[in-house]
């Protein structure tokens, strides 16, 4: 059997009084309700450190506002995130490069044939670099693997910023 209030249960706070005392180790605040004699004798036993989370709303007096309780109770679970594409070993590599705007070079662009994009299209450009390579994502293509396609196309200096991205992540434990 379930223990009460271990579960969303509905319960209705009369009446609110709120107060406070000023003290050396700053302010504490309570509100105090008037409440039912059911929910008070749940409360009556002593349990230190007792926590109560949920929703609370202004209530009309009226049952109009049933439906709102009733929704957040049977609001469904968190649905599952979705299976993203596979990633490989390097992806913390390509991350440290989008940081520095590595695909927003105007000579890697140029390279790829996509220099009418808007700057701001990094997806874009990582897709067809990852096309050059044959792969789905950036992250199966190593650091190596990558400067060399750089150095065959005359991209020297995004050799030296793919270096010192390397230098962060040198060895293989770089996965996510």
């Amino acid at each position: 059997m379930t223990q009460p209030l271990m579960k969303p249960t509905e319960v209705e706070l009369l009446n609110p009084n709120a107060s406070f005392r000023q003290s050396k180790d700053g302010n504490r605040y309570w509100v105090k309700f008037e409440i039912t004699r059911d929910l008070w004798e749940l409360f009556e036993a002593p349990n230190p450190g007792l926590r109560l989370r949920g929703l609370v709303w202004i209530a009309d007096d009226d049952e109009s506002d049933r439906q709102v309780m009733q929704d957040a109770i049977d609001k469904p679970a968190k649905k599952e995130k979705k299976a993203g594409k596979p990633k490989g070993e390097y992806g913390k590599f390509y991350q440290q490069l989008f940081k520095q705007w590595f695909f927003r070079n105007k000579d890697l662009r140029k390279v790829l044939d996509c220099e009418g994009l808007p700057i701001e299209d990094d997806e874009s450009v990582k897709g067809l670099l990852a096309e050059k390579f044959s792969v789905t994502s950036l992250s199966f293509v190593s650091p190596e693997r990558l400067e060399t396609w750089l150095e065959e196309n005359g991209l020297t200096s995004l050799v030296t910023i793919s270096r010192n991205a390397h230098g962060r992540f040198p060895s293989k434990e770089v996965s996510e």
